[in-house]
């Protein structure tokens, strides 16, 4: 039983990741630890997981940024970028559990600063015919990111609960304009959703050790800036994070 669980938990990892197109290599790893972790816990222990738990997290964190607009290029279109960063946070949540199913609410705020940026060669011709090659574009740095939802699972061995959970997601995003003539910078907060798959093991009373994937994806933002056209700026990404938790 605890098997077919865990293959099943590996499985819906890597579909998950595969959707999002996240790094396989750093999602099979931790395909392979969470089944490792669900055996760790075949011992039964035969408890209710029912209660208010907070819990510290570290982890690391993949995104992308994606431009529109930004018209000033003709043909050429200011390109999108990769980001990366480890991160570390703090959970809040409250499960109820009624046989093998759990039910449960979460809050989490999880700090980073995943920063990246763009740039693109504008090329011009001046009142005497001159060609003039100026570089323009943005850098983008994600501060935090904070989300709020709801999570179903089932209970494996009496302490292993393998879950999934949805919920709305918001992120501090700082926007300064780079290149020739730049001088626009914008801090704002984006709102979006996230979800994501984990597994819990309660290795005692009181303590609970996790590991989870999360995708979060958060509206375009709108920038002005002073040397090109406006246009709106995307960020989305994924974060896998190993979470210690205390059960009051």
């Amino acid at each position: 039983m605890v098997g077919i669980f865990c293959v099943a938990l590996s499985d819906s990892i890597m579909g998950f990741s595969a959707m999002f197109k996240t790094k396989p290599v750093s999602l099979s790893a931790l395909a392979v630890t969470v089944s490792a972790l669900a055996l760790a816990g075949a011992p039964a222990m035969a408890d209710d997981l029912s209660g208010t738990r907070i819990g510290v997290q570290a982890g690391y964190l993949w995104g992308s940024v994606e431009p529109s607009g930004f018209d000033s290029f003709g043909d050429d279109k200011i390109e999108g970028y990769d980001t990366t960063a480890e991160i570390g946070g703090v959970e809040l949540r409250h499960d109820w559990q009624d046989g093998d199913t759990v039910f449960g609410l979460y809050a989490s705020w999880t700090g980073t600063n995943a920063e990246g940026g763009t740039t693109i060669e504008k090329v011009s011709v001046d009142s005497e015919g001159v060609e003039v090659s100026t570089d323009q574009g943005f850098d983008t740095e994600l501060g935090w990111l904070a989300s709020a939802g709801g999570r179903f699972g089932t209970v494996i061995n009496g302490n292993t609960l393998i879950y999934a959970q949805a919920g709305a997601a918001s992120g501090r995003l700082k926007i300064l304009e780079t290149g020739d003539g730049a001088g626009a910078t914008r801090h704002v907060t984006a709102y979006g959703y996230t979800a994501g798959v984990g597994v819990d093991v309660q290795m005692s009373e009181r303590w609970s050790l996790g590991l989870g994937i999360q995708h979060f994806e958060l509206n375009g933002v709108e920038f002005e800036p002073d040397a090109f056209d406006p246009g709106e700026i995307k960020t989305k990404g994924s974060l896998a994070t190993v979470t210690l938790g205390f059960r009051f």
